[in-house]
């Protein structure tokens, strides 16, 4: 197994975010460095278009680059499906290994811990996508919908007449990590029908996907908490 980071150099909202510093060193490099430290790995792939990328990371014994991933998967309409399907081969080919743990490059809050604990899981066998998770703060299954003119009712009518205790554990993907074997992979439009799926329960403070520059901030803030409390 490998893993799997994208980093493309473009990003509008939060420029140039995968290599953006944080506690002095390129986000990048914190993912990387705790990657290198779980002994299931053969190595760090990062796809990327930049060269800016690349020399940061060569520095690194069992990271490779590649070639740079091409333009028309380097844009900010490239999802998830299109690298597994159309970027992830090239690397697989490179670890002669179809068994990738997919993270992002600012998942720097992501401890060799954690991305052991889901290699571990997809190791046993009995799931075929095990991802990092959150658990919602307020149960879905009691959300309100507003309809066209103004008025509220709830989703799932029948959730309201139950105990709350009674619900179901409810997660949502924390945008993370992911492990599964892409050729399986492949063959699905959306990763969530590769079933059966595991989650990896990670505290909400730690789960945080960058998306805006509300999302770094919050990152450096629990960062900085974490590093202060160990």
């Amino acid at each position: 197994m490998f893993a799997y980071i994208p980093a493309r150099i473009g990003s509008k909202r939060v420029p140039k975010k995968n290599i953006k510093h944080l506690a002095g060193k390129p986000i990048i490099c914190h993912v990387i460095e705790n990657l290198l430290q779980c002994p299931n790995l053969q190595g760090v792939a990062v796809s990327t278009d930049s060269d800016e990328v690349k020399q940061l990371v060569d520095k690194y014994d069992k990271v490779v680059t590649l070639s740079s991933r091409i333009s028309t998967l380097s844009d900010d309409e490239t999802g998830f499906m299109d690298l597994v399907k159309y970027d992830l081969d090239r690397f697989g080919q490179h670890f002669s290994s179809t068994d990738v743990l997919f993270t992002l490059a600012t998942s720097a809050l992501i401890k060799p811990h954690d991305y052991s604990a889901g290699i571990d899981k997809f190791n046993q066998g009995q799931h075929n996508l095990v991802m990092s998770v959150t658990e919602y703060l307020h149960h879905p299954m009691l959300a309100l919908i507003e309809d066209e003119t103004g008025h509220l009712s709830p989703l799932h009518p029948d959730a309201y007449l139950a105990q709350t205790k009674s619900l179901p554990k409810s997660y949502i993907d924390s945008g993370n990590f992911y492990v599964f074997n892409y050729k399986t992979m492949k063959q699905h439009n959306m990763f969530l029908e590769h079933t059966p799926i595991a989650p990896i329960v990670l505290q909400a403070n730690r789960a945080i996907d960058v998306d805006t520059m509300d999302d770094w901030h919050r990152l450096e803030e629990s960062y900085s908490e974490y590093e202060t409390s160990r």
